[in-house]
């Protein structure tokens, strides 16, 4: 024991380097990824985390690997001649995975360009020429080395090539690769410290130790943002990083031709060879091609047999965890007993595999996991089909057994019909609007309430306690705001007292002599109903003719822009998405596109604080000068009709609703989300028999007038 303390002693700074190196490389990575858009889009496929995640982890795991090496190097802890070219190994494979990660290269031609890597480490380290010894050692037989060293060459490419290919396999679950690799480089450290505590290789075992405790270093360093939820992926750049250094190790481990310690590195590192194996296996059974991606992967099974991505993941680490443990028993244990105890592992994961039935061929067949049930109510729902289909994909997602509530006061509204469950109510403006609503909430226990249209904000924010007696939770801003936001006087004179711009309201004698074009809209409209551009002096004679009662501003020149603001339930912002409205029908956008502009994004999260008080979605329009100003013109405490946009490009404000509900700490990212994405709306229909309009009818309640 004090002999491993002196080792872990001389060789920990080097753990710690990598460490500290990946953390802040990570958080780093994450901002780049963002800002340049390289971020890993779902398909709910073989992708079917839930938002797009930056995809740049393998830099971060990169650079911590590269400094910690290049410290021991310039400390003179482990010999140059051998670990240099296995840096410069490292970093080349893991630039063949960045430039995959980006560029999706030709399977062939990456797998030439990473075994002439290997090939040329190899060669010019001499790791592995004794491995063909190690085979054979056992039963006595010996070859000439002009036909050894090839030979031994050949199979640790093969090795290392596989390993890379292993620990790229296994990276697909958040922090499984990460956290396995963790646990294999500790197993590796612990026999690479057995050994030089026997002073086994004066040259190799500097080189083991520096080249595991690195590794256990960096993957620890990157595991807290690469866990479920994940906030960054390795990518290719990363899980080939660590499939190399791991390779290299268990070669490392046959310097001296003895079978025993190989054997050992091979058995740490079972766990990755385990996987691929029944990946091919299965992909063989099924006549699909072996390196086409598919869910073969034990992991894949047993997440579509139920089991939540952090059980699956806890499950591998255990289960790495016994294969690291057997491994290290090659330090107690003789060749001639650690084969047959080897081959019983062997054999038995393969009995346990049969068992579970995870060798057949076809997919798995999927056990219910058990299901949080939840009931949201969607008001006034409209045309907002899209938003509650997101909301369905969010739950599906998190495991939850959604079921959508939805009431209009007219039985024709689209969204009434793909609703589990709907009602019709009596409209917004009815003085028992709210009494029904609470009727509705208390008869089928519904979870979360929330509206859709700005008449309605006002009278659910102040009866939201009422809501709360019956244990549903509204989702709304509190009544001041949405007292500034429905009036525009009012919104006008808050935005400029908190200094933030805003067209200027002309009145009286600014009406006399006005500076056209001017922009006249209803004082507490929305939708874009009665708004209008004034160019001539005509226009404005007629429109403040018949609509007196009309707001009249200065008109700003450039793009319009909404902006989509999410705050969690104690009204901090934490998501700003623009998005450019360039084509608008009916006060919804129609054609929009997502931009990344930061100081919109932070003055937008100013207003949001400003305003206190705010929850869920705030919509706000703006304007952005030719001098770069925003100019803000409207706030709209709700959901925007635009935003779907905002959802698919990553800004997930359904998931983060249920998550908050359920009582869990969503993942928020305020610039998470894919710049440059396009929405080109269409009109889509739903059908719907007569008879179930009918239907939709018939569960109006007593009193409520049929349109």
């Amino acid at each position: 024991m004090a002999a491993f303390l002196g080792i872990l002693k001389t060789y920990q700074a080097y753990g710690l380097i990598a460490f500290t190196v990946t953390v802040f490389a990570t958080a780093m990575a994450i901002r780049v990824a963002r800002r340049v858009g390289m971020l890993d889009v779902p398909d709910q496929q073989l992708k079917p985390h839930a938002r797009p995640t930056p995809y740049l982890g393998g830099t971060a795991i990169c650079l911590g690997w590269t400094v910690a090496l290049l410290a021991a190097m310039a400390a003179a802890c482990a010999d140059w001649q051998t670990l240099l070219p296995i840096l410069l190994g490292g970093v080349m494979i893991s630039a063949v995975g960045l430039a995959d990660d980006m560029w999706e290269l030709s399977p062939k031609f990456r797998l030439i360009l990473v075994t002439l890597i290997i090939a040329a480490v190899l060669v010019f380290t001499g790791i592995g020429f004794h491995l063909l010894d190690s085979l054979l050692h056992v039963i006595g037989v010996s070859l000439p080395r002009e036909v050894a060293i090839p030979v031994s060459i050949l199979a640790g490419v093969a090795i290392v090539l596989g390993a890379c290919n292993s620990a790229n396999l296994i990276d697909g679950l958040d922090g499984l690769c990460t956290g396995v690799t963790a646990i294999i480089a500790l197993g590796f450290f612990l026999l690479a410290a057995h050994l030089a505590a026997w002073s086994y290789s004066e040259t190799g075992d500097p080189v083991r130790l520096v080249l595991a405790i690195a590794m256990l270093g960096t993957a620890v360093g990157f595991l807290p943002l690469n866990f479920n939820p994940a906030r960054i992926f390795m990518g290719d750049a990363g899980s080939m990083l660590l499939g190399f250094n791991c390779g290299i190790m268990i070669l490392l481990f046959a310097e001296r031709g003895i079978l025993r310690w190989l054997l050992g590195g091979l058995m740490v590192f079972a766990l990755p060879i385990a996987d691929t194996a029944l990946a091919i296996v299965r992909r063989r059974l099924s006549r699909r091609p072996i390196f086409v991606g598919d869910r073969s992967h034990f992991y894949d099974q047993l997440v579509d047999r139920g089991m939540s991505v952090r059980a699956v993941v806890a499950v591998s680490y255990a289960i790495a965890a016994f294969y690291a443990a057997m491994g290290c028993l090659a330090i107690w244990v003789r060749t001639r007993y650690i084969i047959p105890l080897y081959v019983l592992i062997v054999v038995a994961t393969v009995v346990v595999l049969h068992v579970l039935n995870m060798m057949r061929a076809g997919p798995p067949a999927k056990v219910a996991p058990p299901r949080r049930r939840m009931k949201i109510l969607f008001t006034s729902a409209g045309r907002r089909v899209s938003l509650i289909r997101a909301f369905r994909r969010a739950a599906d997602d998190l495991g939850i057994d959604l079921q959508v509530h939805a009431v209009d006061h007219h039985p024709m509204a689209p969204a009434l019909h793909i609703a589990d469950e709907t009602a019709l109510v009596p409209q917004v403006t009815s003085d028992d609007y709210c009494d029904h609503l609470l009727a509705h909430c208390r008869e089928n226990g519904i979870d979360a309430l929330i509206p859709l249209i700005d008449p309605e904000l006002y009278p659910l924010a102040k009866a939201r306690d009422r809501f709360d007696e019956f244990g549903t939770r509204v989702i709304i801003s509190s009544p001041d705001v949405i007292r500034i936001s429905k009036d525009k006087v009012r919104t006008g004179e808050f935005l400029r007292q908190h200094g933030f711009l805003t067209p200027r309201i002309l009145t009286g004698e600014d009406l006399a002599a006005p500076t056209l074009p001017l922009f006249i809209k209803p004082k507490t409209g929305s939708s874009s109903l009665g708004a209008h551009k004034i160019g001539t002096p005509e226009d404005l004679a007629y429109y403040r003719s018949v609509s007196p009662d009309s707001i009249i501003q200065e008109f700003i020149a450039g793009p319009e822009y909404t902006v989509d603001v999410f705050a969690d339930f104690d009204g901090r912002p934490r998501c700003a998405v623009p998005r450019r409205r360039h084509e608008v029908r009916g006060g919804e956008v129609s054609k929009g596109q997502t931009v990344r502009n930061v100081p919109m994004m932070k003055e937008h999260c100013r207003l949001v604080e400003a305003l206190g008080g705010c929850r869920g979605m705030i919509t706000v329009q703006c304007f952005l000068t030719p001098d770069d100003d925003v100019v803000f013109i409207e706030i709209n405490p709700r959901f925007g009709g635009g935003v779907p946009l905002s959802i698919r490009a990553g800004a997930d404000s359904p998931r983060w609703i249920l998550e908050l509900l359920t009582g869990r700490e969503p993942v928020i990212s305020m610039d998470g989300w894919v710049d440059g994405m396009l929405m080109l709306r269409y009109d889509e229909g739903v059908f719907v028999p007569s008879a179930d309009v009918l239907g939709v009818s018939s569960t109006a309640r007593a009193g409520v007038q049929q349109p």
